[in-house]
């Protein structure tokens, strides 16, 4: 399957879909497969809108790549550096939840949102704007890989009734499965 339907690079790690080989993969997977877009099953629901909110760091310079690498330099350049690219995007992610939680709080305050969604990679990221929520008088739950099923359709459940104010949700865990449409607002922290 690898071989035939992927791109992969030279240390074989799959890079996506050989393009002409979509049709014979949808038609082998037709029959086992039931595809809905969003306007399949909420017709109503208004179109996606993006708004970006700027955050800049501290010190720029500790998250930036040095200029003028491209092509096979910069792969190099990133390839080497895998370690520390990890934790960045970690401190980077750290660095982004106290302005978002003060940008959503402030949106609660002035009666701009009753519900939202915070998606995520990181979860300590989330854990602190969670904490930080609740201590403002918000209700605010967790949904990760930790998350029991049980908790999982408990939060959904709170949430769709009201209950709960604010998902902060991994965008894996949250990913498929779950139903958090009662938010007609959501954030992406990463």
């Amino acid at each position: 399957f690898k071989r035939r339907y992927c791109r992969l690079d030279d240390l074989g790690k799959i890079l996506g879909t050989k393009e002409a080989l979509i049709p014979e993969l949808k038609a082998i997977y037709a029959p086992f497969t039931l595809r809905r877009t969003r306007k399949d099953v909420a017709p109503d629901m208004p179109d996606i809108d993006f708004q970006m909110l700027a955050v800049r760091p501290e010190n720029e310079a500790d998250y930036s790549v040095p200029a003028g690498l491209d092509g096979e330099a910069l792969i190099a350049w990133l390839e080497a550096h895998r370690t520390e690219q990890a934790e960045t995007r970690q401190e980077v992610a750290m660095a982004k939840a106290t302005p978002l939680y003060e940008e959503v709080l402030e949106a609660f305050d002035g009666g701009l949102l009753t519900q939202t969604v915070i998606f995520g990679y990181h979860i300590a990221p989330m854990e602190h704007i969670a904490a930080e929520l609740r201590k403002a008088g918000l209700t605010a739950a967790l949904l990760n890989g930790k998350t029991s099923q049980p908790e999982r359709v408990r939060i959904q459940d709170e949430f769709r009734a009201g209950r709960i104010q604010v998902v902060l949700a991994n965008i894996i865990a949250a990913g498929t499965a779950i139903d958090l449409s009662a938010a007609r607002h959501a954030y992406m922290l990463e």
